[in-house]
C-alpha cells in the first residue's frame, strides 16, 4: 500500500513541483494537473478499496436487475482485457433483481474480470454468468437459507493451489509480482459481497481455472432508479453571489482550497479552525447563509457540536459537515442526523451541488413560511 501511495503522490507532488516552478507554460501546467488529478482519484479509489474490505466502504444500496445491469457494463469489461481472450456474458431476463450498490457491483466483478484475464494464457475463455440460487441451510458456510442471486466469473487459467486458495481473500496477499498488485482486489470483492448481506466463495484446481461467484441476497419489487448526483450540465459559476459561509476545518491546507472552492462560487466566506472559533462568529451574529463544518477536530468540539450549538442560536441556519472518516466510524454521525454530510476527498462539483442544495433548502423553507 505504501509502496503504491508512494508512486501516487510522486506524480502529485512532482507535477505540482514543475508547475510552481514554469507557471507560465499553460501547456505543461494544464498536462501536469490532469496527471496529478488522476493520480488523486487513483489513490481515491485505493482507499475505497481498504474501507471495502473493512466493509466501512459507504454502499448506496438500490433495488437492480441484474440481467440488465450486466448487459450495461459488458463494453466495460471487452475493453479490459486483451482481444486473444474470448468473454462470453450471460443472464436470463428471469434473473431477478438484488439490492446492491450498482457502481461498486461494477467494480467489484471488472476486479474479477481483470484478475481472470491475468491468469488466462491466449485463446482462454472467461465467462460471466447470473442465476437464481435458493440455498438450504448450512448449504454453504456463512451464508443463511433464502433466495439469492449467484454471480460468478470463471476462467480456463492456471487455478490454485490449496495453499493460495485458503489465503486468496487475505488483504494484501498477492501472487503477483511487486508493484503489479495491491492484493485488495479481492479482498474488496469479499467485502463488498457481505456489506449487501451475501459471500463470495471461490472454487479452484490447479490447471483447473478458477470460478468466483457473489450470492447476493434476492431483492422483490420492481427496480429503483436513482436519481443523478451531478447535473446533466455544469453548473454555472457564479451560483452563490452574496452568500456568506461560515467555514471550520482544522486543516489548513484543505481549509484554503475549501475556501478557495467557495469564492468561486460567489461566496464570502468566513473561517474558523475549530469548534471555539466557530462559535466566536456565531455569537457575533454574523449574517450567514451556511455553515459548511469539519466533523472531527481538536478544541473540545466537534463539528456536530458545532452543528447542533448552532441550530439552537439560529434554527433557520444551512448546516453542511464534511468528513474524510466513514461513517461506521463516526458515532457521533447517527442515523437520525438531520444535516447532510460531504465525503472527502470532494471535487469542485461534488461541494459545489452539495452548497447549491442547501442554499436551495433554505430558500424553499423561507419562501413557504
Amino acid at each position: 500500500m505504501a509502496h503504491d501511495f508512494n508512486n501516487l503522490l510522486t506524480v502529485i507532488i512532482g507535477g505540482l513541483d514543475m508547475i510552481l516552478r514554469s507557471p507560465d507554460n499553460a501547456e505543461r501546467v494544464t498536462r501536469l494537473a490532469r496527471n496529478a488529478l488522476e493520480a488523486g482519484r487513483r489513490g481515491e479509489r485505493l482507499t475505497r478499496q481498504l474501507l471495502a474490505f473493512s466493509r466501512h466502504q459507504e454502499l448506496k444500496l438500490e433495488v437492480a436487475e441484474v440481467a440488465p445491469a450486466l448487459a450495461q457494463i459488458e463494453p466495460l469489461f471487452r475493453r479490459a482485457i486483451r482481444e486473444d481472450l474470448n468473454l462470453t456474458v450471460g443472464a436470463a431476463e428471469t434473473t431477478g433483481a438484488a439490492r446492491i450498490d450498482t457502481a461498486q457491483f461494477e467494480a467489484a466483478l471488472l476486479n474479477l474480470v481483470v484478475n481472470a484475464a491475468d491468469a488466462t494464457p491466449p485463446g482462454g475463455s472467461i465467462a460471466i454468468r447470473a442465476r437464481r440460487a435458493r440455498l438450504r441451510d448450512r448449504e454453504i458456510s456463512g451464508l443463511a437459507a433464502g433466495d439469492y442471486i449467484a454471480v460468478s466469473v470463471a476462467d480456463t487459467g492456471a487455478g490454485m493451489s490449496r495453499e493460495v486458495l485458503d489465503r486468496v481473500f487475505e488483504p494484501f496477499f498477492t501472487t503477483k509480482d511487486v508493484g503489479k498488485g495491491t492484493g485488495l482486489g479481492l479482498a474488496q470483492v469479499y467485502g463488498f459481497a457481505r456489506q449487501c448481506g451475501g459471500l463470495a466463495t471461490i472454487e479452484s484446481e490447479p490447471g483447473a481455472g478458477s470460478t468466483v461467484t457473489l450470492y447476493l441476497p434476492s431483492a422483490g419489487g420492481a427496480a429503483s432508479a436513482e436519481a443523478p448526483t451531478r447535473p446533466a450540465t455544469p453548473l454555472k459559476l457564479p451560483f452563490a453571489k452574496g452568500e456568506t459561509v461560515l467555514l471550520v476545518e482544522d486543516d489548513a491546507d484543505v481549509r484554503a482550497v475549501t475556501e478557495a472552492l467557495l469564492v468561486e462560487f460567489g461566496c464570502r466566506v468566513l473561517t474558523a479552525e475549530n469548534g471555539p472559533g466557530a462559535m466566536a462568529v456565531l455569537e457575533r451574529g454574523e449574517p450567514l447563509a451556511l455553515l459548511l463544518s469539519d466533523v472531527i477536530m481538536p478544541g473540545g468540539m466537534s463539528g456536530v457540536d458545532v452543528a447542533r450549538a448552532a441550530n439552537r442560536l439560529r434554527p433557520d441556519l444551512p448546516i453542511l459537515l464534511a468528513t474524510g472518516y466513514a461513517a461506521g466510524r463516526l458515532p457521533d454521525v447517527a442515523a437520525d442526523t438531520p444535516w447532510p454530510v460531504l465525503r472527502k476527498p470532494f471535487r469542485m462539483d461534488d461541494l459545489a451541488i452539495a452548497v447549491r442544495h442547501a442554499l436551495r433548502a433554505e430558500k424553499s423553507v423561507s419562501q413557504s413560511a
